[in-house]
């Protein structure tokens, strides 16, 4: 379903702030059909993660992260670089490493470090999320359309070597990248992105600071992070990626990307189930009146839809006959009615395969040709070491 000719009713926080909803971005998984996203047409794309990375997504998933910085314990090891690997986030950063992570479609990618765990999770409509994790556990998700870094501001302008030699490092391939997630199928509050090639970056994007605490990266209590606002054009168009499901991501440009949450048609429906359960609100008449308002509803899409069914079903056979318990109704809002992702950020180098290709065929050609010259060098001189014997 094409969401391009369904505009919003509100503007309000929880709506993506465009012209129209964002549109569904073919998911290419296999020859026959159209091709997806491309990292450097659109500046992101849809990617699945290698299976050994799965256990590590499910034990964040079931968890919560630690809050420590992605390879280092304490003060007293920061400079040592020793590893604790006793964290999720250390473990997973060090399996995130080299290669085999996932493929770009394009692009042979080589992650050379990844840090910056951060869990999202919400309800419907951006509503907050009843987490059954303690201490720091989650963000809310992402309500404001917003690129996460200046690459050309604070902090990394303040760090000598990213300042003098980021220009030889992007036309050697380093790139920063950061990977979306879902700790679950994507049922609600999925993400878009702007198509880079319809966005001017340097007349539609605007400098703004922001203060970064350590759990979203830093490794030394909060610090100053320049980030980027995209202003509204009516040319910039929106996409996002249907049915993303466990153990997928979409990479996407650190320092050049706008995206953000948005309110898929019929969540209000979503959310409102969702409060009658959590105050075991069991007014048959007011759900059959919401169940038949939600089945009029042409706009509302279908996974939404399945999500209003499965939760009054639950409201109607479990809560309401009281065989519900806390702890069932905690877990089925978990599973059901709360969107959880996992973000991180990468530095790596990504070099597109023709280049590779053609590098290998000349690399190939150069040693071809020089045995070559070797050889005959050598025939060469064997024909001469045998004409001056023999006069």
């Amino acid at each position: 379903m094409d969401f391009s000719e369904h505009h919003p009713t509100n503007m309000d926080e929880h709506v993506l702030n465009v012209a129209a909803w964002p549109q569904r971005f073919p998911y290419a998984r296999d020859e026959q059909e159209e091709a997806g996203p491309d990292l450097l047409e659109n500046g992101f794309e849809p990617v699945m993660l290698k299976d050994r990375l799965k256990p590590y997504l499910k034990e964040i998933e079931q968890h919560g992260l630690t809050g420590a910085r992605a390879g280092f314990s304490t003060e007293s090891n920061l400079h040592d670089g020793a590893l604790d690997q006793s964290t999720i986030e250390s473990r997973f950063a060090k399996a995130l490493q080299g290669a085999n992570t996932f493929g770009l479609r394009n692009y042979y990618n080589y992650n050379l470090k990844c840090q910056g765990f951060v869990i999202r999770k919400s309800g419907p409509m951006a509503s907050p999320a009843a987490s059954k994790f303690q201490g720091m556990s989650h963000n809310g998700v992402a309500v404001r359309v917003h690129v996460d870094q200046d690459l050309e501001g604070e902090p990394l302008r303040a760090m000598d070597a990213v300042r003098y030699f980021r220009a030889p490092l992007k036309f050697l391939g380093f790139k920063l990248l950061n990977l979306w997630s879902p700790l679950k199928d994507v049922r609600m509050n999925p993400m878009a992105f702007a198509d880079m090639r319809t966005v001017d970056v340097a007349s539609d994007l605007l400098r703004y600071r922001a203060n970064t605490t350590a759990e979203a990266g830093g490794s030394r209590g909060s610090f100053v992070s320049d980030r980027l606002m995209p202003l509204f054009r009516e040319r910039h168009k929106w996409y996002y990626v249907p049915d993303l499901r466990f153990g997928s991501a979409i990479a996407f440009d650190t320092g050049e990307i706008p995206h953000s949450s948005f309110t898929l048609p019929g969540e209000h429906f979503l959310l409102a189930v969702r409060e009658k359960i959590a105050a075991r609100e069991c007014d048959h008449d007011a759900l059959g009146a919401l169940l038949k308002e939600l089945n009029e509803d042409p706009s509302v899409v279908g996974v939404v839809r399945e999500g209003v069914e499965r939760a009054a079903d639950f409201l109607a056979t479990r809560v309401c006959s009281g065989a519900a318990e806390a702890s069932e109704i905690e877990a089925f809002d978990d599973e059901y009615l709360t969107r959880a992702s996992l973000e991180i950020r990468c530095m790596s180098i990504v070099v597109p395969k023709p280049v590779v290709k053609g590098a290998l065929a000349l690399c190939f050609t150069t040693v071809v040709f020089g045995l070559g010259f070797v050889l005959y060098g050598r025939r060469h001189d064997a024909r001469a070491v045998a004409a001056k014997k023999n006069a």
